[in-house]
């Protein structure tokens, strides 16, 4: 019986980063290293136009019915209401939702995104996210937890942040990968 250790390679290396301004869609692409995992940081995304949503496309697919997911939201209001938790799957999207800012644009999302299947192989690289948005002084902030997959496999070679509307005015992107 022969002992070996497992393969654990903790190094993470930068991909790329980008301010959040000026733009809707915001785009990393990869180089040619290999990656098993890639990690997406959020820092203080901040929207022009209020009641927006951030989508994450996967190598700029944009046809409905490239990313299924489920999402976890639980909304922040400043008093109770029984909807403040809801549930919901899509299978036709054409990015997948990880946030939504408030009802005002002075609202910032800060928040991760990890994602498997990595750049050098053939599967369906999967996906999951946790993004919270401050109210900013609007009606509400939320919490989104969401999981899901990307319906075509492909080495992955980009990732978009992508408003549903308007474009960013402020904040970060940062894109890690693993030691693939």
């Amino acid at each position: 019986l022969k002992w070996s250790s497992a393969n654990v390679n903790p190094y993470w290396y930068a991909i790329g980063n980008s301010a959040l301004s000026g733009s809707g869609t915001v785009t990393i692409s990869f180089s040619t290293r290999r990656a098993n995992n890639i990690l997406i940081l959020i820092k203080g995304a901040s929207p022009v136009t209020a009641s927006t949503t951030i989508g994450l496309r996967i190598n700029a697919r944009s046809t409905a019915g490239d990313y299924e997911f489920y999402s976890n939201v639980l909304s922040m209001p400043t008093t109770y209401a029984t909807t403040q938790l809801t549930s919901s799957n899509n299978a036709t999207a054409t990015s997948a939702t990880v946030g939504k800012f408030s009802s005002n644009a002075a609202s910032v999302i800060n928040g991760a995104i990890w994602i498997s299947g990595g750049t050098a192989n053939l599967s369906i690289p999967s996906f999951q996210s946790h993004t919270a948005s401050t109210d900013g002084g609007g009606n509400t902030g939320e919490l989104h937890l969401v999981s899901g997959l990307q319906t075509v496999g492909a080495p992955i070679t980009s990732v978009s942040l992508v408003l549903s509307s308007g474009n960013f005015d402020a904040g970060n992107i940062y894109v890690y990968g693993d030691q693939g």
